[in-house]
């Protein structure tokens, strides 16, 4: 593509760590490269306000209509920000059976953007006849150097980053905790959420850590993420890229990417838990050129 293109996201919130914000966070720090990318927002907060601006990115509060009209605006599920725009796009990063209460197709949409297969079968169960175009671009994890081999010391580390809602594995994530005790497997959680102290978790081997940025997945032997529906896991990605194992549930959006006993187990299969892969290679699933042929098509 020869030209730059005026683009602009809107996300009403940016302040809980989540996949939306993420997504955002990576593929406007390279699409900015090729164009022009504003990010709107009516809150956020000043560490999140920071990453974005320390990678580059013009982040703008959303106060009154811009005078721009940018050539394609991407916006989330839950308002139509009113920006002028000459392609307007609604995009899904969840399974809409997950947040269908929040889910408005509010003012013009030209087309639709999904960040899996996953997530627009679930649109299309919701809306069967929908006839705008409905594009799947996957979301992606910037490749990162492997960690070292991590040998077992003191016990298998594990971390878990989750608002912990029913949907996102909590009574899953209680029984795992309760199996491992039964079996006396040694290791330790480092939970981050919201919550600071919950029932059935409070046998010593979990800590509960406030949300943040900056998780260093690398450190620990697995991540853990037990949801019960996801269109694509920002974490998984990040840990798997950082070259830690996961543990996952048996999810079609993670059959590509969670290898049974070589990069992470499908739980409730723990029997090898012990035995921690290492050193696989991670493949990403989108890149930044899957975005700039996408958006030489939609502008047609």
């Amino acid at each position: 593509m020869s030209s730059r293109l005026k683009i602009a996201f809107f996300l009403r919130d940016i302040i809980q760590v989540g996949g939306v914000v993420t997504w955002l966070y990576y593929v406007i720090s390279d699409l900015q490269k090729y164009h022009d990318v504003t990010l709107f927002y009516e809150k956020t907060d000043e560490k999140q306000l920071k990453r974005f601006k320390d990678k580059g990115i013009n982040i703008k509060r959303l106060v009154n209509q811009p005078r721009t009209t940018f050539d394609v605006l991407f916006r989330g599920y839950d308002k139509d920000p009113k920006i002028k725009a000459k392609h307007r796009v609604h995009t899904m990063h969840a399974c809409v059976s997950e947040c269908d209460r929040f889910f408005y197709l509010a003012g013009k949409i030209d087309s639709f953007l999904a960040v899996s297969e996953e997530a627009k079968a679930s649109f299309l169960k919701l809306y069967p006849k929908e006839k705008r175009p409905i594009h799947v671009i996957p979301n992606y994890v910037p490749l990162r150097s492997i960690p070292p081999t991590k040998p077992i010391k003191n016990g298998i580390s594990m971390v878990m980053a989750s608002r912990l809602t029913k949907e996102k594995g909590l009574q899953h994530l209680f029984k795992m905790v309760k199996e491992l005790d039964h079996r006396q497997i040694n290791y330790h959680i480092d939970l981050f959420t919201v919550f600071q102290k919950m029932p059935h978790l409070d046998n010593g081997k979990v800590s509960f850590h406030k949300p943040r940025l900056d998780i260093d997945f690398s450190k620990y032997h697995y991540l853990i993420q037990l949801s019960d529906s996801e269109a694509y896991c920002y974490t998984v990605h990040e840990a798997l890229a950082a070259g830690t194992a996961v543990l996952v549930q048996n999810l079609p959006v993670f059959v590509d990417v969670v290898k049974h006993g070589y990069n992470g187990y499908i739980y409730p299969h723990l029997d090898k838990i012990t035995d921690v892969p290492v050193r696989f290679n991670y493949k990403p699933t989108g890149s930044v050129d899957i975005w700039l042929n996408y958006l030489q098509k939609v502008i047609q």
